[in-house]
C-alpha cells in the first residue's frame, strides 16, 4: 500500500511540474475516474476511466447518497432570482475527497457609502464644474469606439495630458490624482456619484434602501446598475473559501478561508466561481482577491498571490499555474507562486484555458477580450506555455467557453454560434462555423468519438446539440425550455447537463438530464428532478461525474448521487 501511494504521488507530481508525457493535465491512478479540475482530467469534459453507469434512471431518479452541510457565507442561502451568491464553481474530486470553492459573504454590519468607494469610482470633493465636464466628455469620447474594459491605456493617458495642459500648474497638481482615477477607473456617471456623496457615511439596512435615499435608479439598465454588490459588501466580510468533504459520505473535513473582495466591476451577484485544481498533494484555486496554493490534505497555506477578481479556473501544466484575469493571462510557478510571465494582450476574467500539445510546443489556448475592442468582440488566443509568447489570435464573438480540444481541433461555444478551429503554431484557422443564433451563456462543449456535444443556448435555441467534429455539420438538436451556463460532461458514454424540462403537468422544472453520446439521434436516458435533492440546483455550475457518482452544486449545499450499475 505504501509503495502504491508513493507511486501515485510521483505520477501526480509529474503532472504538476511538467514531467509527464502526453496531454493529461492532472495525472492519478489510471484505475479510478477522479475529476481533479475544471472540465475533468484532460480538460475536455470527459471522464476517461468511468466505471459502468446506469443505462437508465429509475422513475424517481438515482439514489441520493448524501447532501452536505449548508455552504457557509451565502447571505440568501444561494440563489436569489437570477443572482448567485457564493459563486457557481463545480466540485473537484480527487483522492477520496470532494472540494469546492465558495465566494463567502458574512454579514457584519449595515451598508454605507464610504470615502474609499467614492474614490475608487473617481470621485473628488470640490472639483470645478468646467473641469468635471471636460473629464466626462473625454470618458464619453473614449467609450464611443471601445468597450469599457478594453480602452487603450495610451489613449486614456493622452486625454488626461490634454486636459491637464488646460489647467494652471497648481490646479494640475491638485487634481492630478482625480484625473487619473476618473478617466482610468471611473465606473459610473458623475451625477450618480454626486447623489451618493449626499448620503456618505450614513448607515442603511441594505444597498437598495441606500440607493432610494440617494435617488439612484438600481434597475439593471439604469444609471445605478452595478452599485448594489459593492455597496452590500461594505456591511460584509468577504472570503475566498475552499471546503473539503469526504467524497464517500459528504462529511465536512476542513475549510480554508482567505480574505476576499467584491469588486466594483461586478454588475451581477455571481461571485468568483472557480473550480479548484488538485495536482499531487496540492490544491490550486483562483478567487476574488488572489491565486492560492494549499495542501490538499488539510488546507494549510503553501503560497498565495494577490491578483484581480476572476471567474476563471486555474490550469496546472508544465510547472505553471495559468489564470485568466483582466490584467492579462498570468502564469505562476506552481511550486513557489512566483509570477513567471504575464501576457497583457490576453485579458479576460471568464474563459478558463485548455492545453494543446499537438504542435510540439505546449500552448495555453483561451478566450480573450482584445485590446482595443468593440463590445462583444473576442478572440481565441494561443500562448507558448513556457514563455507566454502570444503565437496567434483568431477572431470569435463573445466567447466565454473553455476550448474543447481533440487532437489539433478546438471547439468553442460562442454568442450565436459554435466554431471549430484547426490548430497549429502559426494560426487558429476556422474549420467551420455553425450559426444557430444561440443566446450564449458561457457553456463549454465536449468532444467525444468524432463529435462535439454541447448543452446551452439560454433563451435562444436552448437545448442539446451534436456536431460533426471535422465538418461542423449539425447532426441533431434537442430543444429544452431553458438552459443556463452549466457545461455538459460525459462518463461511460453518457452525457450529463443541467436543463429546464417540462413535466406532465406542463410546468417547467430544473433537472440534470442524462442522454446517450450518439451522433445519430438524441436519446434521453433519464433526468434528476431537483426536488429529489430537496432544494434547487445551482444551474450556473457544472455536474461532476467521478468514480460512478454525480456531484452537484445546489442552491446552498452539495449533493452526491449514485450512478453505478
Amino acid at each position: 500500500m505504501i509503495r502504491i501511494h508513493a507511486f501515485l504521488l510521483t505520477v501526480a507530481a509529474a503532472a504538476v511540474f511538467g514531467l509527464s508525457a502526453g496531454t493529461r493535465l492532472c495525472a492519478g491512478d489510471s484505475s479510478n475516474s477522479d475529476w481533479p479540475q475544471w472540465r475533468g482530467p484532460d480538460r475536455n469534459g470527459v471522464a476517461p476511466n468511468s466505471p459502468p453507469l446506469l443505462d437508465a434512471f429509475p422513475e424517481k431518479g438515482p439514489k441520493l447518497l448524501w447532501k452536505s452541510e449548508p455552504i457557509k457565507g451565502l447571505p440568501s442561502g444561494g440563489m436569489m432570482n437570477n443572482d448567485v451568491f457564493g459563486g457557481c464553481g463545480s466540485v473537484t474530486v480527487a483522492g477520496g475527497k470532494a472540494y469546492y470553492y465558495a465566494h463567502g459573504q458574512f454579514q457584519i454590519g449595515k451598508v454605507r457609502v464610504t470615502d474609499e468607494i467614492l474614490k475608487d469610482w473617481g470621485w473628488m470633493d470640490g472639483v470645478p464644474e468646467d473641469l468635471s465636464k471636460k473629464v466626462e466628455d473625454l470618458r464619453a469620447e473614449l467609450r464611443k469606439s471601445h468597450y469599457e474594459s478594453a480602452i487603450p491605456k495610451e489613449k486614456q493617458e493622452a486625454g488626461i495630458k490634454k486636459i491637464a495642459e488646460t489647467l494652471a500648474p497648481e490646479q494640475a497638481k491638485k487634481f492630478a490624482d482625480y484625473l487619473q482615477r476618473r478617466v482610468m477607473n471611473g465606473k459610473f456617471a458623475w451625477v450618480l456619484l454626486e447623489r451618493l456623496a449626499t448620503v456618505r457615511g450614513q448607515e442603511f439596512d441594505g444597498a437598495y434602501a441606500l440607493a432610494k435615499a440617494a435617488g439612484v435608479d438600481t434597475h439593471p439598465h439604469g444609471e445605478g446598475a452595478g452599485i448594489v454588490v459593492p455597496l452590500e459588501a461594505t456591511g460584509r466580510r468577504i472570503t475566498d473559501t475552499i471546503v473539503c468533504l469526504d467524497a464517500e459520505t459528504g462529511k465536512h473535513l476542513w475549510q480554508a478561508d482567505f480574505e476576499g473582495q467584491i469588486t466594483i466591476s461586478q454588475h451581477y451577484k455571481f461571485g468568483a466561481s472557480c473550480t479548484p485544481t488538485v495536482a499531487g498533494d496540492r490544491l490550486y484555486f483562483s478567487g476574488s482577491a488572489g491565486v492560492y496554493c494549499i495542501s490538499a490534505k488539510d488546507g494549510k497555506e503553501i503560497w498565495k498571490k494577490k491578483a484581480p477578481f476572476t471567474y476563471a479556473s486555474p490550469i496546472v501544466y508544465g510547472g505553471l499555474v495559468g489564470v485568466s484575469c483582466e490584467d492579462g493571462f498570468t502564469a505562476y510557478d506552481a511550486n513557489t507562486g512566483e509570477v513567471r510571465w504575464n501576457q497583457p494582450d490576453v485579458r479576460d476574467s471568464n474563459s478558463s484555458a485548455a492545453v494543446w500539445t499537438g504542435g510540439g510546443t505546449p500552448c495555453f489556448v483561451v478566450g480573450t477580450h482584445p485590446v482595443p475592442a468593440q463590445y462583444r468582440t473576442h478572440y481565441l488566443a494561443c500562448m507558448d506555455v513556457k514563455t507566454g509568447k502570444l503565437l496567434w489570435k483568431a477572431h470569435t464573438v463573445f466567447n466565454y467557453s473553455t476550448p474543447a480540444i481533440a487532437g489539433d481541433i478546438a471547439v468553442t461555444f460562442n454568442k450565436g454560434n459554435v466554431t471549430g478551429y484547426q490548430l497549429d503554431l502559426k494560426s487558429g484557422k476556422v474549420l467551420w462555423n455553425s450559426k444557430e443564433g444561440y443566446d450564449e451563456r458561457g457553456a463549454s462543449a465536449l468532444v467525444y468519438d468524432g463529435c462535439a456535444y454541447l448543452v446551452g443556448g439560454g433563451y435562444m435555441n436552448s437545448g442539446a446539440h451534436c456536431y460533426d467534429l471535422k465538418t461542423g455539420a449539425l447532426k441533431w438538436t434537442q430543444p429544452y425550455p431553458h438552459t443556463e451556463t452549466g457545461s455538459a460532461v460525459l462518463a461511460d458514454g453518457k452525457i450529463f447537463a443541467f436543463a429546464s424540462l417540462t413535466g406532465p403537468d406542463k410546468k417547467p422544472f430544473s433537472a440534470v438530464v442524462m442522454f446517450k453520446a450518439n451522433p445519430e439521434k438524441y436519446e434521453q436516458l433519464g433526468a434528476i428532478n431537483e426536488a429529489l435533492a430537496g432544494e434547487p440546483f445551482n444551474r450556473y455550475s457544472t455536474p461532476t461525474p467521478a468514480n460512478g457518482r454525480l456531484y452537484l452544486r445546489l442552491k446552498g449545499a452539495i449533493a452526491c448521487f449514485d450512478l453505478r450499475k
